[in-house]
């Protein structure tokens, strides 16, 4: 058993002692995607079939695609033609 499974911070009020942070940006970015019914209700199935969030599943699906495209863009910049 550890001191705040029998101890609330409330006990200690009088210590409190304010603080100040500066966060350098934000850490999450939320942006606005409008879609249609039926876009949603695929996107609702899927998401439930997978047993996570909508949020989840489109947040997996943008970093892979965007790792497939950083490569792609790398090739044709190189001129590497041989990489599959």
């Amino acid at each position: 058993m550890s001191f705040w499974d029998t101890h609330s911070p409330l006990e200690f009020e009088d210590e409190f002692k304010e603080v100040k942070l500066k966060v350098a940006h934000p850490l999450r970015h939320t942006f606005k995607l409008e879609v249609d019914a039926k876009l949603l209700g695929r996107l609702m199935t899927m998401s439930q079939n997978r047993g996570e969030n909508i949020s989840t599943l489109l947040r997996g699906w943008i970093e892979e695609r965007l790792a497939a495209e950083e490569k792609r863009e790398r090739k044709r910049i190189t001129g590497d033609t041989e990489s599959p």
